[in-house]
């Protein structure tokens, strides 16, 4: 397990956690989520540094935030 930052989503009522992207920094995490929020009414998104196991450049696991 590595230290990753990642965009995560969330849905619903109580928010639950839908999907989440590899980022390669937190600039770039912070464009892609306000770009996201643009165009998502009932969506959340949030950029935060997880423990995550990656494979092949996707987050396989995340382990905590």
């Amino acid at each position: 397990m590595i230290e990753i930052v990642a965009l995560l989503l969330y849905l619903g009522n109580p928010a639950e956690l839908k999907e989440h992207t590899l980022m390669s920094d937190f600039g770039k995490c912070l464009e892609k989520k306000r770009i996201a929020s643009r165009n998502s009414n009932n969506a959340v998104y949030q950029c935060v540094k997880v423990m995550a196991t990656v494979k092949d450049g996707k987050i396989i696991n995340i382990a905590s935030k």
